[in-house]
């Protein structure tokens, strides 16, 4: 599996103090597409979506040091799986993190929740 995070916006973190840009960022979160505002920031052995999401969380210590996770991200350390980010299958199914399960957002035969 492919586990794929919403591109962040590193410059606002830098300026806490700019308001429009957290407006901004906020909305273009809420707009963000598959895969164009995306990273690929994980390969993940397996089938099992919740064991990945498991996995790409920092829990006990940082999430790309667990087994079965190759880390693809190029900088010093990377975010969690959080809501929105992607995990695309082995067998192409995109599965969009949800506040609860997972939605299927490139078939629409698939039941929207895991």
């Amino acid at each position: 599996m492919k586990v794929y995070h919403k591109k962040d916006f590193r410059e606002l973190m830098e300026n806490p103090r700019d308001t429009d840009g957290w407006v901004r960022m906020m909305d273009a979160q809420k707009s963000a597409e598959f895969p164009r505002d995306y990273t690929l920031v994980a390969s993940v052995t397996g089938d099992d979506v919740e064991k990945a999401f498991e996995l790409t969380n920092t829990i006990e210590h940082r999430w790309w040091e667990n087994p079965g996770v190759e880390a693809l991200f190029e900088s010093a350390g990377c975010r969690s799986t959080s809501v929105g980010d992607v995990i695309v299958m082995d067998d192409g199914r995109q599965l969009q993190c949800a506040g609860f399960g997972w939605k299927h957002i490139n078939d629409d035969s698939f039941d929207d929740q895991d």
